[in-house]
């Protein structure tokens, strides 16, 4: 599906929402996935809700593997959730110009 959810971590998303019909493979319902993960990752992890690198790093990680670090060895994904961070705050600057 597009969230690309580990089973474990779907079924707790379901289980938590009560979005007991949730599909992976719909997009509202991915986009939905992505949006309860990162708020429980800023909520139990500290992460603040903007930190695009660090809730790159959680989601790629699983949450056990970004409190102990795991990500801290693997270059590459520091470089893509870098990349991640440099757009989110790209599209920041451009929402702040808005009228």
């Amino acid at each position: 599906g597009y969230s690309q959810a580990l089973d474990g971590t779907w079924a707790q998303y379901k289980r938590e929402t009560g979005r007991l019909t949730a599909r992976r493979n719909d997009f509202g319902d991915a986009v939905d996935f992505v949006g309860w993960y990162h708020s429980k990752t800023s909520r139990d992890l500290g992460v603040a809700p903007n930190d695009a690198y660090s809730l790159y790093l959680a989601y790629y990680s699983g949450w056990g593997g970004f409190k102990n670090g795991s990500w801290r060895g693997n270059s590459s994904l520091q470089r893509y959730a870098q990349e991640t961070d440099a757009m989110a705050r790209k599209y920041a600057a451009q929402m702040r110009d808005c009228d």
